[in-house]
């Protein structure tokens, strides 16, 4: 683990010829077993059908040959979030430089396309099977491939080390869960990750390990989490207004906003709303599911609570008229980190539920005070921080979180110092993008730069 670029980090290894081959065989494999499941995927979820297309390679990859793009991938919203002000500093330092941001869920590519706009192109990361990756890379041709986060996509990697195109992984982190499934595949993984020439690390923990699933020690770095070097969102109060001015909703009332939910969450949060709004009459809740396909789930079953609810969309087409619902499900996609400007007091998704929890950064630099279940594993790092400077609260269950979120709704001088708190562990924790940037040198440069095409 170095915190400083050595020369050795262009050095070229890959993977021997059987474990592509091997790999192969066996994806096919195990894809013959499951296409009874997947075929009904895809003929009863629409969003699956579309990107099904996508991901197997058959559209959605812009293809502009000649470029040759500086190719980045993000799996969803948050990462896509993180990777700006790396975009707009790479883009100062290569003017012309293409790049191609992809990423797996419609969210993610709707707030690509919204930050970016022409700065960047927007596609669908493929299947890790061997005619969409061939696809994909041969529409592509990439000269470099930057993955945020660390999903590992065999396949894809391997193709990567046999074409010879520099990759890296960035902001990588690894939870304890994957660390022990990638553990019992180390033989294989460790080959995998020969194709990678740059680990850089968010915690020393996630370099530990990395490396003990096999990545060169040599090539791994720690650089910090990028998501703290987000910029302060423009014009919070603005935001506020417009939200609650759309939705209908008065000053007085207060917003819980719960933010990437999962199935097991919103029926805990819909019996602790319940037992609120009765103290707090104008409470309003805005449940934000995980997957947008759930939204339909969601409405039957806050209709089933016997609570008012409405859709986004249908609530933001009739002009917000009245100020009479009181569950507000969230159809749209990629608007979820706009809207904690809107909100009172928010609840983190995928953490009461043992998913490991999704990024708390976003309420956060609304300076929101923010609430998390005991599965946390996915962001214990930035849980540990706003822990230490008590500027977030962990619930064991409903009850705790009845307990917790009542407290904020009660006191407002208490919201308002937990938000404080939260917000002030971004000062302490940003530069990752400038580290990051910096042990990507050696690849961007000698560089010339033709202002038509990208870099020569």
């Amino acid at each position: 683990m170095r915190k400083t670029m050595r020369a050795d980090v262009r050095r070229e290894q890959r993977a021997p010829a059987w474990v592509l081959w091997v790999y192969t065989f066996l994806i096919v494999l195990v894809s013959l077993l499951i296409l009874p499941w997947l075929l009904w995927k895809i003929v009863t979820v629409k969003n699956r059908r579309t990107a099904f297309l996508e991901r197997m390679g058959l559209k959605g990859l812009p293809r502009k040959r000649e470029e040759r793009p500086f190719w980045i991938h993000t799996v969803s919203v948050g990462e896509v979030l993180a990777t700006v002000p790396f975009v707009r500093k790479l883009k100062r330092m290569c003017p012309g430089l293409p790049i191609l941001i992809s990423s797996i869920t419609p969210d993610g590519r709707a707030a690509a396309k919204r930050e970016f706009g022409a700065e960047a192109r927007i596609g669908c990361f493929p299947f890790d099977y061997p005619i969409p990756v061939w696809l994909a890379l041969r529409s592509v041709q990439p000269r470099f491939f930057l993955h945020t986060e660390t999903e590992i996509w065999p396949y894809f990697l391997l193709m990567l080390g046999r074409k010879g195109i520099p990759t890296a992984i960035v902001n990588g982190r690894i939870s304890a869960r994957s660390c022990r499934r990638y553990g019992w595949f180390r033989f294989f993984v460790r080959d995998v990750l020969l194709s990678v020439h740059v680990f850089a690390m968010q915690t020393r923990t996630d370099c530990l390990r990395i490396i003990r699933i096999g990545a060169d020690p040599r090539r791994v770095y720690l650089t910090g989490n990028m998501k703290f070097d987000l910029p302060p969102p423009e014009n919070p109060d603005g935001k506020r207004r417009a939200f609650r001015e759309s939705m209908g909703m008065g000053e007085d009332s207060l917003l819980f906003v719960a933010g990437s939910t999962h199935r097991g969450e919103e029926e805990v949060l819909l019996s602790v709303y319940a037992k609120l709004k009765r103290e707090t009459p104008g409470l309003k809740l805005l449940l934000a599911p995980r997957h947008p396909e759930r939204c339909g789930e969601l409405y039957r079953m806050c209709e089933q609570a016997g609570v008012t609810t409405e859709r986004r969309t249908r609530r933001r087409a009739q002009g917000g008229n009245g100020d009479n619902v009181e569950v507000l499900v969230l159809d749209t996609m990629g608007e979820l980190a706009d809207i904690y400007a809107a909100a009172d007091l928010v609840f983190v998704g995928g953490s009461l539920v043992p998913i490991g929890g999704h990024n708390p950064l976003e309420p956060i630099l609304y300076k929101k005070p923010v609430l998390f279940g005991p599965y946390t594993e996915k962001i214990a790092d930035t849980v540990d921080r706003l822990l230490d400077v008590a500027g977030g609260i962990r619930v064991g269950d409903g009850e705790e979180l009845l307990e917790e979120a009542g407290r904020l709704i009660r006191d407002p001088g208490y919201r308002e110092e937990v938000g404080r708190a939260a917000y002030g562990i971004l000062a302490g924790h940003r530069g990752a993008t400038e580290r990051n940037l910096a042990i990507l040198r050696p690849f961007l440069y000698p560089v010339e730069v033709d202002q038509n095409r990208g870099m020569a």
